[in-house]
């Protein structure tokens, strides 16, 4: 009978027979299984190698997904920085819209006080030259010869 392996990968040896002495193993038959055993052993030492790599591999996984854990956090952090800046400029935008609609109708007020002074110099200017023509309308001369219906803004005084 031939040695099979059970589920946990050891060996299953049977149980020797008592009642019948088996013959001594022949040279043959040992080196065949000095053979097995030498291709198992190479077989295991491989096992072994494969084990060491595939375990730097795992640690090497383990390391990349730690780094793409902390890139996935930075880049949630960035997005965040991102909408906030968005939003600041946003606000900005509106601040500075609201800035010029403040400016123009600023601007709108100082034409009107401009053109509202120059109405009241103008005025001013009027009321002057009334007030003055009333003044010589009011003046009276004493002891100055005068002629009827005479017009004085156009007799030459010498």
């Amino acid at each position: 009978m031939m040695n099979k392996p059970n589920f946990y990968g050891q060996w299953f040896i049977p149980p020797a027979t008592p009642a019948t002495p088996s013959p001594p193993p022949s040279s043959d038959i040992l080196s065949s299984i000095l053979e097995r055993l030498n291709s198992v052993d190479k077989k295991l030492s491989r096992l072994d190698q494969i084990h060491q790599t595939v375990s730097g591999i795992v640690s090497r996984i383990d390391k990349i997904e730690q780094r793409m854990n902390s890139f996935e956090t930075r880049m949630k952090e960035l997005e965040k920085s991102c909408d906030f800046s968005g939003n600041v400029i946003e606000n900005i935008t509106k601040k500075q819209s609201e800035f010029g609609s403040i400016l123009k109708s600023t601007s709108n007020l100082q034409s009107r006080e401009d053109s509202v002074i120059q109405h009241e110099h103008k005025l001013q200017a009027e009321i002057t030259d009334l007030k003055c023509r009333s003044m010589r309308d009011n003046l009276l001369f004493f002891q100055i010869p005068e002629e009827q219906e005479e017009q004085c803004d156009k007799k030459s005084w010498n």
